[in-house]
């Protein structure tokens, strides 16, 4: 199956659940709740840089074309800018095939900081979080934001390890609950409130 098939079929599993972090620092005390929402896919995959190519950006004509193989990994090739993208690090090609794995990136042992605007002056990303995550010898950077509606979280940007360093808080924060909760079942990833209570 093409990455491109793998990384939507993963997304729409991930869009039937949600990710509850807590996480602390210098005293301080955050509860994240990560929601996927099918809107999210066209930018998380870097479609936008596509710009050579009809991509729809409606995200039912958009799903629909890639799950009846309209869109595949050979037909996103035939953009110039799959690979290499005009005035900037990104990579499509690589950000799809990573973001077929974003739920074990997000599960897997990671650092967690504030992501801090004026420390990254060349990037138009604007984030609350930034989460860095290292599997199969790969590094994942995840943009984590609020929602501008409610208190949830939404992933604004993934991609593989960039030419150029992100830099965010000085002083990383500790997880310490990390779970995935879906309709009728929750995952416990990490659990270090209920570990320091039975101490």
């Amino acid at each position: 199956m093409d990455n491109i098939s793998l990384a939507l079929n993963n997304f729409k599993e991930l869009m039937n659940c949600n990710y509850v972090f807590i996480i602390v620092c210098n005293k301080q005390k955050s509860d994240i709740k990560l929601t996927f929402e099918s809107k999210d896919f066209y930018h998380l995959v870097g479609f936008q840089y596509l710009k050579d190519i009809d991509i729809p950006k409606n995200e039912k004509q958009l799903f629909k074309k890639i799950e009846s193989l309209k869109i595949t990994d050979e037909y996103l090739g035939k953009s110039v800018f799959y690979t290499k993208v005009d005035y900037s690090y990104a990579n499509v090609k690589e950000r799809i095939s990573g973001f077929k794995d974003v739920d074990k990136f997000i599960e897997n042992k990671n650092i967690i900081c504030r992501y801090i605007k004026t420390n990254n002056p060349s990037s138009a990303i604007k984030a609350d979080y930034l989460i860095k995550s290292t599997l199969y010898n790969r590094t994942a950077y995840m943009f984590l934001r609020k929602r501008s509606k409610g208190d949830e979280y939404c992933m604004c940007s993934f991609f593989m390890q960039p030419q150029n360093e992100y830099i965010g808080q000085k002083t990383y924060w500790l997880y310490k609950a990390k779970k995935r909760i879906s309709d009728n079942y929750v995952k416990i990833l990490l659990d270090r409130i209920s570990e320091s209570t039975e101490q």
